[in-house]
């Protein structure tokens, strides 16, 4: 189970760091991209069509990125839980074995 953890923690830390980049990208190239700014810098129609197919290529790759961080953020979260669950009941019953065991050499 802590292995599955860290590997998904590893994944999340990758994911951030591309998040990151791509967040920064974004600032450096000045924030938003308007789709006045794509049509008028297209030099004819082939050329608008290669730039709104890039700009749609992007949004929806960057999209990919953060749903799956997302979700694994999620199953991250469920597998710690898990982990402290499980975690918690034995515990319980270690704590229930010293109970029994102190009974037992107290009737001896």
């Amino acid at each position: 189970m802590q292995e599955e953890i860290d590997v998904i923690q590893e994944e999340i830390e990758i994911r951030d760091e591309i998040i990151k980049e791509r967040i920064s990208a974004y600032q450096a190239n000045g924030g938003n991209v308007h789709i006045l700014e794509i049509i008028t810098g297209a030099k004819d129609f082939v050329d608008l069509i290669s730039r709104v197919e890039a700009a749609v290529t992007i949004t929806k790759a960057d999209q990919d990125i953060i749903t799956k961080h997302q979700q694994q953020q999620k199953e991250l979260e469920e597998k710690q839980a898990l982990q402290e669950k499980k975690l918690a009941d034995q515990e319980e019953k270690k704590a229930e074995l010293v109970e029994i065991e102190k009974t037992q050499k107290a009737q001896k």
